[in-house]
């Protein structure tokens, strides 16, 4: 069954927080469905606690990363509510605080959604503005299809904002209130060749950019046992003439 993404939430504030949220998102999640997220904070230590209101899917950290001074949480919750969800992360005291959630659905639901190692980032100072200039370095999927999520990030500008790299669909970008900005992105994987995310910055200046791959779903109902009845077979007497 093929991912199709159906929402995206953003959120940011420059202000010292110990938290920060996504914000619900506009329409109730799908049950079964999948949540990729990511939190940006500075200054505190690096670690966040994941949680999420409305929700009852199981939270996967994939990493949690230092790249150029910014500190990066991200994840997936796999296997939905349906519910009013904002994912919420908690931290040390921390300022300049960003949260993006994306709903997806077609993702794994009952086996494995992410495996551990499947993931790469990377913070380039000087990327350039050539197509695909800015990598998370290469992921080699263990399986597939999958879908490969990717997040670029300007910490230094909201309107020099990168664009999706090569044969990605690109998503709504965000963090503009912090003087920053996040482009993310997606594309399907029918191999488990090594690729990266890949995005082309609008600037040549500082950029991270994180990609994270999620298994896609079989598609086929669970399994279900089949129990049999247990046939009782009685005598017959036939009379002899």
């Amino acid at each position: 069954m093929a991912y199709a993404f159906v929402q995206l939430k953003e959120a940011s504030q420059a202000a010292a927080a110990t938290n920060m949220s996504t914000g619900s998102f506009a329409v109730a999640t799908t049950a079964g469905n999948a949540i990729a997220f990511i939190f940006s904070y500075v200054g505190g230590a690096l670690g966040a606690t994941i949680t999420r209101s409305g929700e009852t899917g199981t939270i996967i950290k994939a990493a949690e990363v230092t790249l150029g001074g910014i500190n990066y949480t991200y994840g997936c919750i796999k296997n939905a509510a349906a519910a009013t969800t904002a994912v919420v992360a908690t931290f040390a005291s921390s300022t300049f605080l960003g949260a993006l959630a994306m709903e997806y659905s077609g993702l794994e639901a009952s086996g494995t959604l992410f495996q551990a190692g499947e993931t790469a980032s990377q913070n380039q100072a000087t990327p350039g503005t050539g197509a695909d200039g800015c990598t998370s370095t290469n992921i080699t999927p263990g399986v597939q299809p999958d879908v490969l999520i990717g997040w670029c990030i300007n910490p230094n500008s909201s309107t020099n904002v990168p664009t999706a790299g090569t044969g990605f669909t690109s998503r709504a970008s965000g963090w503009a209130t912090i003087g920053e900005s996040i482009r993310p992105e997606d594309k399907r994987l029918t191999a488990t060749s090594a690729v990266a995310a890949t995005f082309t910055a609008a600037a040549n200046t500082q950029h991270q950019t994180i990609g994270m791959v999620l298994r896609e779903g079989s598609g086929l109902p669970p399994a279900q046992t089949i129990q049999r009845k247990r046939r009782t077979f009685l005598p017959v007497f036939i009379p002899r003439y």
